[in-house]
């Protein structure tokens, strides 16, 4: 008799650590998944911008000035919206929002008949887009405390992937169907994926701390200094890359696939860069590619 209780404890307990495992690895691809849709929809302005110059006369400036409204509006809300996530355990709740968003700001980019509709169209795409990565981070942290660095990088192997399918997707679409109809149909992916998140994302009941600033270090604030000209490098040349193709007298969607071809190696960076990480320290690997960046963007 106790023979049969010990066994029907074991098995109990077994079928728990499924049911954790299960719910963990549910979240973690479902979180990729998102990472992949948020992170395209990011990577599809520059693909817009060979036909949006040409359609309503940018100047480069002009262009360029979209394009950084958008950044900066998500660097701007990324730590709000994170900070009222977290006190008020809203993290799932603001990742389906900002999928939404971000979505039909996309789609409104069919809209766009003026450079001030644009500039509308970017503020809410920066917005829609600062709603996604605190958030998932900070809720595969709390489910994987150990390995961080590889699940991290496998999350960001589902954005990596999203910017590697943006410019290829997009760059077919419009020329197939043209812009205005190409923007419209883009609504649809943050919709089904909005709806997915909904059911796949298990957000725990932890509150985060009051206090705007208490999180803020010196440490903290250096980190966002170098990653934030880090970003500048990267999304400043990936802005232009397609319309370079374009100038270059590539068709739209030409462009799209060869500036997809030079986007290709980040796919399995991250999830590499992650597991190495582990291994041999972050401050190693991030140095190490903060000082093969310039000489990769030197030689292109």
């Amino acid at each position: 008799w106790i023979d049969k209780m010990n066994h029907s404890s074991t098995a109990s307990t077994q079928q728990k650590v499924i049911q954790i495992n299960l719910r963990k690895y549910t979240l973690l691809y479902g979180l990729s998944s998102s990472h992949f849709i948020n992170d395209f929809y990011q990577a599809v302005l520059p693909i817009f911008l060979p036909v949006l110059i040409v359609n309503l006369k940018l100047s480069y400036f002009e262009a360029g000035l979209a394009s950084f409204l958008s950044m900066i509006i998500a660097a701007i809300f990324q730590p709000v919206v994170g900070y009222y996530a977290d006190l008020h355990i809203k993290r799932k709740a603001t990742i389906i929002a900002g999928l939404l968003i971000i979505g039909l700001a996309v789609s409104s980019i069919a809209f766009a008949n003026s450079y001030i509709i644009l500039l509308l169209v970017c503020i809410a795409l920066g917005f829609g887009s600062s709603t996604f990565h605190a958030q998932s981070t900070n809720l595969l942290s709390m489910h994987y405390p150990e390995k961080k660095g590889m699940i991290q990088g496998i999350h960001g192997f589902g954005g990596g992937l999203g910017i590697f399918a943006a410019p290829i997707v997009t760059g077919f679409l419009i020329a197939a169907l043209g812009w205005k109809l190409g923007a419209l149909l883009m609504v649809i992916p943050a919709i089904i994926m909005a709806f997915v998140a909904s059911k796949v994302i298990d957000e725990p009941r932890i509150k985060g701390g009051k206090g705007f600033t208490r999180g803020i270090s010196s440490d903290l604030l250096l980190l966002s200094l170098v990653y934030g000209l880090n970003v500048m490098i990267v999304m400043g040349f990936m802005s232009f890359l397609p319309t370079y193709f374009f100038n270059k007298g590539f068709s739209i969607s030409e462009a799209g696939v060869l500036s997809s071809i030079m986007l290709f190696s980040g796919l399995f960076a991250q999830p590499i860069g992650g597991h190495i990480s582990d291994l041999w320290g972050r401050k190693r690997i991030m140095i190490l590619s903060l000082f093969l960046l310039p000489f990769s963007v030197y030689l292109f």
